[in-house]
């Protein structure tokens, strides 16, 4: 109940919805169709149980719990990532040597992706099904603080 209002700012587009955006952020977010770019039937599987049965609220609940020390600058980090849409994934190109996310006609040119809500970077592209669960995805992501602060999510430094 103590992140109601962040919940309810978050599910309603809010007053705060535009400090929110990340305008460079070209972040697409894969709908029921995904199924046919993850890499295992296991995935597959995971990630279409996952989209049919996961609300806005276990996530941040989840992201709460696990980030007792910053639950609230968490939260809004992966809102900002990916919208805290569990089969969230970006592809990392590069142009004219520099790192940015694919445009769609170069996604099989990606050397990563991001995956998940927290938009963890894996090489390759495709996402493993464990991130694709938002428990580990978001247990993953902590790990990942702890060592680097918000270092890894460039939209929270």
């Amino acid at each position: 109940m103590k992140y109601f209002l962040i919940i309810l700012l978050i599910l309603l587009g809010g007053l705060y919805s535009p400090m929110l955006r990340n305008k460079t952020n070209t972040m697409r977010f894969v709908q029921p169709a995904f199924a046919d770019i993850v890499e295992s039937k296991e995935a597959k599987e995971t990630a279409t149980t996952l989209l049919s049965t996961i609300s806005a609220q276990e996530i941040i609940a989840e992201i709460a719990q696990v980030f007792k020390e910053a639950p609230v600058e968490a939260i809004l980090c992966f809102y900002k990532e990916s919208k805290l849409k569990p089969t969230a994934m970006n592809w990392n190109c590069k142009y004219n040597g520099r790192s940015t996310s694919c445009a769609y006609k170069d996604r099989d040119n990606a050397f990563s992706v991001d995956c998940g809500v927290a938009q963890i970077n894996t090489p390759g592209k495709y996402c493993p099904g464990n991130l694709m669960d938002y428990k580990e995805n978001i247990k993953r992501a902590y790990q990942m603080f702890k060592k680097r602060g918000w270092q890894p999510w460039g939209v929270c430094r």
